[in-house]
């Protein structure tokens, strides 16, 4: 792959290095959100705080990716997003550092809101430098690559979470991403350079909003975030419920959930993998198609396990697993999709997508964890509820495909 043009005296950065950082980048954010989670019922105890209080760890991240993408999306549009990508690395340094020292729940729960704010940036500019560099199918192709290779951070996080927890309690998790944030934040620095060759003239608020405007308006835009938002709420609503339910609910260790999360990591990065390797050649639609009909499988399966099966992790984690699947085929496509609507505002395109996907996920947050009690009933119908409206989404959404 040819270099990316760069100023008069600087290095010319080779496509694949800015892969490699966008891989990285995005990664951040889902590493973070997932490490404290094992370890929410030892915080609970640790801050004198009941469960439902510290959940809110998950739900304030979440509330801060919807912002900080619908943030940093236009900023990027208009100021480019090398400088945007840096200043958001800045403030999720600065939120984990209030994380990890946190003395109560009430300055955890703050430093969480501006962890997430800073760690998004990656997630929303990553998606917009690919589609600077690349057309949607071949977008799509990518972004399937990139979550691949990004999803080995959410796996292996609550497995490193919980044993980090174990040995050495829950805030040493939160300074093991402290160093790999600044890691990160270095290497951007010093080889990310700038993607979006034109950035939009106009400036002040009114530049900034009026990609969001124009993509308010356009109705295959909002299609497919309400694909997105509904298909990824149901990864969250198991974030929200699974910890509870198999420490709590089953007394099982920490170090034990994360290792079974593991295999739902697992069958998203085979979606991811089949993403990237076949949307190029099929395009997005069947895979879009596939992965929705195996969300409602594995759904299915799972409201089975819950009446028949055992009380064991194998009858939430298994059926999830075909799930994450489902879920690694649709979201590649319906991300590059989505970005790709207006691609003179995929910042803004990325940022306010983002921005449903994440506000939606905060709100099943809250939603069950107000509900958790004896079962796993509230996980599950949360679950099933996103599934069937991201089924109807896609129906409507095909038109537009």
């Amino acid at each position: 792959m040819r270099p990316l043009e760069h100023p008069p005296g600087e290095v010319a950065i080779p496509h694949r290095t800015i892969f490699a950082l966008i891989v990285l980048t995005t990664g951040l954010g889902p590493f973070s959100l997932n490490v404290p989670l094992p370890s929410m019922p030892n915080i609970a105890g640790t801050l004198d705080a009941s469960y439902g209080v510290v959940q809110l760890v998950l739900t304030f991240y979440l509330l801060a990716l919807a912002a900080g993408q619908f943030v940093y999306g236009p900023l990027s549009d208009r100021f480019g997003r090398r400088p945007v990508m840096i200043g958001g690395l800045m403030v999720f340094l600065a939120g984990t550092a209030v994380c990890a020292a946190a003395p109560n729940v009430e300055t955890l729960l703050a430093g969480r809101f501006i962890q997430g704010f800073g760690g998004c940036a990656g997630m929303v500019l990553g998606r917009a430098m690919l589609r600077d560099l690349y057309g949607r199918d071949r977008a799509a192709s990518l972004l399937g690559y990139v979550t691949m290779a990004m999803v080995a951070a959410p796996m292996i996080a609550p497995a490193l979470g919980g044993a980090v927890d174990e040995v050495s309690g829950w805030r040493t998790g939160f300074a093991v991403v402290a160093i790999a944030g600044a890691a990160l934040l270095a290497a951007t620095v010093l080889r990310l350079p700038e993607t979006h060759g034109e950035p939009l003239s106009a400036g002040g608020l009114v530049g900034l909003l009026r990609g969001c405007r124009v993509l308010m308006a356009t109705p295959a835009f909002l299609a497919h975030s309400v694909i997105m938002a509904f298909t990824s709420a149901i990864f969250f609503s198991f974030l929200a419920g699974a910890p509870y339910i198999v420490v709590t609910l089953m007394a099982r260790s920490p170090a034990e959930y994360g290792l079974w999360f593991a295999i739902n990591a697992g069958g998203y990065m085979l979606g991811n993998f089949l993403s990237g390797r076949y949307a190029g050649r099929v395009g997005i639609t069947p895979l879009m198609r596939v992965g929705t009909v195996l969300n409602l499988i594995g759904l299915a399966l799972m409201i089975g396990a819950a009446f028949l099966a055992p009380f064991t992790p194998p009858a939430i984690f298994l059926p999830m697993m075909v799930v994450a699947l489902g879920n690694g085929l649709v979201l590649p496509s319906v991300i590059a999709a989505a970005v790709s609507v207006r691609p003179d505002y995929a910042g803004a395109a990325s940022g306010l997508s983002g921005a449903f996907q994440m506000g939606l996920a905060a709100l099943v947050t809250v939603i069950i964890a107000a509900q958790l009690g004896e079962t796993a009933a509230p996980m599950i119908t949360a679950m099933t509820v996103c599934g069937i409206v991201g089924a109807l989404g896609y129906l409507v959404a095909r038109r537009y495909i």
